[in-house]
């Protein structure tokens, strides 16, 4: 839940044209997840794999999609809402 925050943060706050000052999302505006859990064995040679990866990178696609699902061009990141289309 935490790496998906943090894409989410990613896709609507951080900007690093604008330094480094980034908003950082609370609980207040993180959504609900829903989290299942399923084992998959790794196949390297140590049994070991890494973890954490998969939540940031996976916001950012998922967000903009939900945003172009509302009709709304998604094209750059941090997100800005503009009265351009």
């Amino acid at each position: 839940m935490g790496g998906a925050l943090q894409g989410i943060g990613g896709v609507l706050y951080e900007d690093a044209r604008e330094g480094f000052e980034f908003s950082v999302p609370t609980a207040v505006e993180a959504p609900k997840f829903e989290v299942k859990l399923f084992h998959t064995p790794s196949k390297t040679p140590s049994g070991v794999r890494g973890v954490g990866e998969n939540g940031p990178t996976g916001a950012y696609a998922s967000v903009c999609n939900a945003i172009r699902d509302l009709g709304m061009k998604c094209d750059s990141f941090p997100l800005k809402l503009r009265g351009d289309g």
